[in-house]
């Protein structure tokens, strides 16, 4: 409806006025704004004004068809200027695209990762930094060229090659050139002294630890990631081990809250209210018959404001945030911490290093982390893993000879193996064990089901 009454309007409308209408009606300025991204903010601007430019230079009837014209003349100039020219741009830029020869230059510490990101954002910035690296790497269709330089920096510094080099592995490039292995022996230093400040989850909780969790309840922590950085923890009510980072516990949750519907709602939402602001009725057995509920209290609610809307407050950073993990509360039951008033069913888990993890929804998530389309597509990505792990529990499993379960996916084995003298379930995949036992057999399945995933996705 918006192209059809633009294209009715368009000979009543100056050059600038199209422009400003497509950008408020379609909501794409309103929208850029929002998510905070300055850069095509500024690219929106700078094509308004050569607009503006062009109609003082043209004269105000100039039609949008002439202007289309020129700006395609320009574009045919400027590639055969360019035709024999490399192309230079940011990583950022770069991303969605690939090219059959990439040079990734200034693989050097303090470079790339760069070391104010880590200065400023400690393991998270290497993790960003890391990712970085990845998208770079990854754009090259045929040849890829990653280069550092010996000397010296600015700072009279000397210059060290990037942890990145030594992580990719020299076995999987061809050196041109040698590193010595002092200068290897110093970077490995710096990256050691740069950064890492974040504390081990040893030092904070222990194996066998009970903790509490907003969603989840009860639980226990029975082991740790790989990285030192994230517990696993078994909670009472789910299936399944969760991955909790150790921010979550090392950072003031917020106030413990119950979630209820109002059954005689103004505005037919869903709250979320301090415990002592609910008042619980019993029912009569009568009553309860009736609705076919069960003899347990029934949760009613006085009508309460949202909670606080945190973009409003100055010290709450609105950008530099990042997921540690989504959660499906099972029903829209929950609120987004962020804005305070949003209903949510997928809680995505964000933190910062300046302020403690808000559970939020997805589009105050892909504000915080300044691309919303990506926090769409986390949740999307979410819903169908946790789409495909139902699949895979549901299906048919056969049992053997010695009254295993087993199960093949897509040329791949999966066998239960119960050990009836301890009690506990493992696992194995493509004939290899898992390291870990598992008190359910529900547990080692969803284990064996996140094993296959990660293979899966190689």
């Amino acid at each position: 409806s918006i192209i059809d009454n633009i294209r009715n309007d368009v000979k009543n409308l100056s050059l600038s006025d199209i422009v400003e209408k497509i950008c408020t009606e379609s909501g794409y300025e309103k929208y850029i704004r929002e998510l905070g991204d300055m850069e095509r903010f500024e690219n929106l601007s700078e094509f308004k004004r050569i607009v503006a430019e062009y109609e003082t230079s043209y004269g105000e009837d100039v039609t949008l068809i002439e202007f289309i014209n020129h700006l395609s003349l320009q574009s045919d100039d400027d590639s055969e200027k360019n035709a024999d020219t490399v192309k230079l741009m940011t990583i950022h830029a770069a991303k969605g695209l690939e090219f059959p020869n990439v040079f990734v230059m200034g693989m050097s510490e303090g470079i790339f990762p760069s070391s104010r990101t880590i200065e400023e954002r400690k393991q998270l910035g290497l993790e960003e930094e890391r990712r970085l690296c990845y998208v770079a790497i990854t754009r090259a269709e045929k040849r890829l060229f990653l280069l550092d330089s010996e000397g010296y920096t600015q700072n009279g510094k000397q210059k060290l090659p990037s942890r990145f080099l030594s992580e990719i592995g020299e076995n999987n490039y061809i050196r041109k050139g040698t590193i010595s292995k002092e200068l290897q022996e110093a970077a490995k230093r710096y990256a050691d002294e740069l950064i890492l400040e974040t504390p081990s989850v040893s030092q904070g909780k222990s194996i066998g630890d009970k903790v509490h969790h907003p969603a989840f309840g009860e639980g226990k922590i029975v082991g740790f990631e790989k990285n030192k950085t994230s517990y696993r923890v078994r909670f009472d009510k789910l299936a399944s081990d969760r991955i909790l980072s150790a921010d979550f516990f090392a950072k003031k949750q917020s106030t413990s809250a119950v979630i209820s519907k109002n059954e005689n709602p103004i505005d037919g939402g869903y709250k979320k209210v301090d415990e002592k602001k609910v008042l619980r009725v019993e029912k009569s057995s009568k009553d309860n018959k009736a609705s076919g509920s069960s003899s347990q209290p029934q949760t009613f609610m006085p009508m309460q404001s949202g909670k606080e809307n945190l973009w409003e407050r100055d010290d709450v950073p609105k950008f530099g945030w990042e997921c540690v993990g989504v959660t499906d509360l099972g029903e829209p039951i929950g609120v987004c911490e962020m804005c305070g008033h949003q209903i949510i069913r997928y809680v995505h888990h964000m933190v910062h290093p300046n302020y403690h993890q808000l559970d939020v929804g997805c589009i105050c998530a892909g504000k915080m982390e300044g691309n919303i389309e990506r926090a769409k597509k986390r949740e999307a990505d979410y819903k169908n893993k946790e789409a495909r792990r139902s699949t895979f529990k549901n299906r048919k499993w056969k049992t053997s000879k010695n009254g295993n379960s087993f199960l093949k996916v897509k040329e791949h084995l999966i066998v239960l193996y119960y050990n009836d003298k301890y009690k506990n379930w493992k696992y194995s995949l493509d004939n290899e064990f898992c390291v870990e036992v598992y008190k359910t057999r529900e547990a080692a399945m969803d284990a064996a089901f996140e094993a296959l995933e990660h293979i899966l996705e190689k």
